[in-house]
Parts: structure tokens; C-alpha cells; sequence
């Protein structure tokens, strides 16, 4: 921030010691490290880096240099929406972080301070949540070349009255379109409503054991109560290895 001031301002001469005052005392920005706030890559990335002897052939260090030129060519992104909404109005345009988990208790009591009452904020309850049914066509996947996953997906268009995606795995790059849902929705142009949720989801307790073993190395004690406290469901299926499919008629 510092560095940032000079350059944008280089005919006012002050001490990093001033300026550092000056944002504490009168502005009230705080200069506190946000650990832990980043998202698991970079969070991993960062006690990998010390004990890493050859960062050139290592494959922690690569992935982490392509993940660093994706978000960076994100927050480009981000700003290129910004221009846009304000441009073609009869559009509308989303971005979203998916990189790091946010901790929502905090965000709405922030809310509700920074605004003195005036803004409701609707903590999410259960039933706000859908159980969401697979209406992909497994056909249609099997024949697929190239198959992209959600995971390397960076930007999604979705236009009125298609069923197809448009996508992108990197953020310059072209438009995909992608043809995923049974023919059957697509011929009746309609996809059935998704039933409310009564009660959490959950994971099963092994899976649970798992994610709290691997957080306790990357994240601060006060952050382990949302994943102690965490709904367990041993007839929960694993989304992650198994893939719950319905029929798959066309």
C-alpha cells in the first residue's frame, strides 16, 4: 500500500512510519495480516515454499504459478463486469470468489453495524436450500470429447430460452457451448422444481474425520467449530467419489 501511494503520488514526501499512522489513527484501516483468509491453494502454497529445494520441476510450485495467473486474470475479469453492467444494463452480470471459504457470522454482524439497523440481513436457514436433481444426460457425457470439468471452469453465460452452456476454462479464452440435459427437458422446455431441503445434507463421519485432520494443519483452532460442528449422515452419498445418477432415459 505503501509502495502504491509513492508511485501515485511521488511530490508528497512522507515516512512509512506516518503514513502508517495517518491510515491507523485517522482513517481507521487496519494494518492486521489477514492469515488464513486466503484460499487453500495459496494457503498451501505457503508453508510448501520454505522447505522447496527446486521450485522449477516441483509440481506444488507449478500448480500454484498457473493458479496465481488464473486469479489474477480474474480480478481483471472481475473489473471488465463492472464496465459491462454499467454499459448493457438489460444484461446481468455475476461474479463470484469460489476460492476461499468466507466466515458468514461475522459478515452479518458487519452488516448490520455498518448500516445502524437499516439493512435486514437473512441469515440462510435449511429450508432456504433445494435438493437439486441430476438432469444431465449421461449419453451425451460419455460421448463427449474434451470433457470439461467444474473445476476448470472460470466464467459461465447463461442466454434465455437455450438449454446449453457457454463456458470458459480460462479467462481469455472462447466460448464453449456445452449440451448436458436429457432430451426429454429439453423438448418440453421445462425442468422439474427441486424439492426444499427439511433437514442438513451432511457427510459421513469418516469423511469428516478426514477434512478436520487435514484442516487442523492449515488453519487457526478458532476456525474448527464449523467443521466439528458439522451435520454427520452416514447414508450420505460422497459427491466428490460417487456420482448419484437417476435413470438415464433420453
Amino acid at each position: 500500500m505503501f509502495k502504491d501511494f509513492q508511485d501515485k503520488f511521488p511530490d508528497i514526501k512522507v515516512s512509512y512510519e506516518l503514513y502508517r499512522h495517518f491510515l491507523k489513527k485517522d482513517m481507521n484501516i487496519s494494518f492486521t495480516l489477514l492469515g488464513n483468509e486466503e484460499c487453500e491453494d495459496c494457503e498451501s502454497f505457503k508453508l510448501h515454499q520454505p522447505t522447496c529445494q527446486d521450485s522449477a520441476s516441483c509440481d506444488t510450485c507449478i500448480s500454484y504459478k498457473l493458479h496465481k495467473q488464473k486469479y489474477e486474470k480474474a480480478r481483471k475479469c472481475y473489473q471488465e463486469d463492472v464496465d459491462l453492467s454499467t454499459k448493457f444494463t438489460e444484461k446481468a452480470f455475476y461474479s463470484a470468489d469460489l476460492q476461499k471459504v468466507i466466515m458468514l457470522p461475522h459478515f452479518i454482524d458487519c452488516i448490520q453495524l455498518a448500516n445502524s439497523g437499516k439493512v435486514t440481513v437473512k441469515p440462510m436457514e435449511v429450508t432456504d436450500f433445494y435438493k437439486y436433481i441430476d438432469h444431465s444426460s449421461q449419453h451425451k457425457l460419455k460421448k463427449s470429447t474434451n470433457r470439461i470439468y467444474l473445476k476448470d471452469i472460470v466464467s459461465v453465460e447463461v442466454r434465455r430460452n437455450n438449454f446449453n452452456l457457454f463456458v470458459k476454462t480460462e479467462h481469455d479464452g472462447e466460448l464453449r457451448e456445452i449440451g448436458f440435459l436429457k432430451m426429454k427437458h429439453i423438448k418440453s422446455h421445462s425442468i422439474p422444481d427441486p424439492i426444499q431441503n427439511s433437514s442438513p445434507r451432511g457427510i459421513t463421519e469418516a469423511r469428516k474425520s478426514a477434512i478436520i485432520s487435514t484442516l487442523t494443519r492449515v488453519i487457526p483452532e478458532n476456525r474448527l467449530p464449523f467443521w466439528q460442528n458439522l451435520h454427520t449422515n452416514d447414508n450420505s452419498i460422497d459427491l466428490v467419489n460417487i456420482l448419484d445418477v437417476d435413470d438415464c432415459d433420453e
